[in-house]
């Protein structure tokens, strides 16, 4: 997906947007003359998206000029494959798989813990966090029904406790499973 970004002032604000076909080509139309920024985008995580020319943020890009009733070309962009984490999340025995769990890769920015990227496992209890950047993270798993315990991998308790996942460029880092634990009952209700 290639975005155009105009300044108003005080942000930067989409304009319009096109997404790219089978060779990687894109038109952007019904723009009005003006100064623009372009944003590429993978919404399925696959590479790292960019703007005009190679940098990661709108405020570092490259101002593209548009005069009334032209086209610009050669606006384009080379997108680095993504790294990314997989596994699978099932119950204590190792083998039955946890459906719609949700996995979150964390990563320390000096002085807390930051969500980076998040999504639910599917029906086999497989999950993949696509679009991540290199660097060393850790990954958090939990559900919503109160049944099973949260942990971080590899059997902690909290983030702090967990395993450093450390990615490289460009890849996956598979086999980052958790079996999650159940919780205790609750007591009943005195009579």
């Amino acid at each position: 997906w290639v975005s155009a970004y105009q300044w108003t002032g005080s942000e930067w604000t989409r304009i319009r947007g096109a997404s790219s076909d089978a060779d990687g080509n894109f038109l952007i139309g019904s723009l009005a003359a003006g100064t623009y920024r372009i944003e590429y985008s993978d919404w399925s995580g696959a590479y790292l998206g960019e703007v005009y020319d190679n940098v990661a943020s709108l405020d570092a890009g490259t101002d593209v000029i548009l005069a009334a009733e032209t086209v610009v070309s050669n606006i384009n962009a080379s997108l680095t494959q993504a790294s990314s984490i997989s596994g699978t999340v099932t119950e204590p025995d190792g083998t039955t798989p946890l459906a719609y769990f949700q996995v979150e890769a964390f990563q320390w920015d000096g002085a807390d813990w930051i969500s980076i990227r998040s999504t639910y496992t599917d029906s086999d209890g497989a999950y993949t966090l696509n679009g991540l950047l290199p660097g060393t993270y850790r990954v958090w798993f939990h559900g919503d029904d109160a049944v099973y315990g949260p942990e971080a991998y590899e059997n902690a308790a909290t983030l702090e406790q967990g395993t450093d996942v450390a990615l490289n460029s460009e890849e996956n880092q598979a086999g980052i499973n958790a079996s999650l634990a159940l919780l205790s009952p609750p007591d009943p209700p005195a009579l």
